[in-house]
C-alpha cells in the first residue's frame, strides 16, 4: 500500500501481516532549484515579456553565430547539415511522443 503526502510517501507491505513493515520517503525543496521552477509556473503578463526577449535575444545569437566563421568549417560547407539535424532531431521527438 502507498500513501502519499504533501513531501512524504509511505509504503507498507500489506503482503504479510505479521511483519507491517514499511518505508518513509520524506522530500524537500532543492534551495534556489526549487525557487526557479516557480517562474515555469508563473504567466504572469512581465514573466512573458521577458520570456519572448530573451527567446529574441537566443535567435539573435543563434543566427549571427552562423555566419561567423568561413573556410571549411564555415556554415555553407558544414554548418547546415548540423542546423538541419538539430531541427530534425527534436521533432522526431516530438512526432514520436505526441
Amino acid at each position: 500500500m502507498r500513501i502519499s503526502y504533501v513531501r512524504l510517501d509511505v509504503t507498507i507491505d500489506v503482503t504479510t501481516v505479521t511483519t507491517g513493515k514499511g518505508e518513509l520517503e520524506s522530500y524537500r525543496t532543492v534551495p534556489f532549484l526549487g525557487q526557479m521552477t516557480q517562474l515555469h509556473l508563473d504567466t504572469g503578463k512581465w514573466w512573458i515579456y521577458y520570456s519572448d526577449l530573451f527567446g529574441v535575444g537566443m535567435l539573435t545569437i543563434a543566427t549571427t553565430g552562423m555566419f561567423i566563421e568561413r573556410g571549411r568549417n564555415s556554415f555553407r560547407s558544414r554548418g547546415w547539415e548540423l542546423a538541419l539535424i538539430g531541427i530534425i532531431f527534436p521533432l522526431i521527438f516530438l512526432f514520436l511522443l505526441s
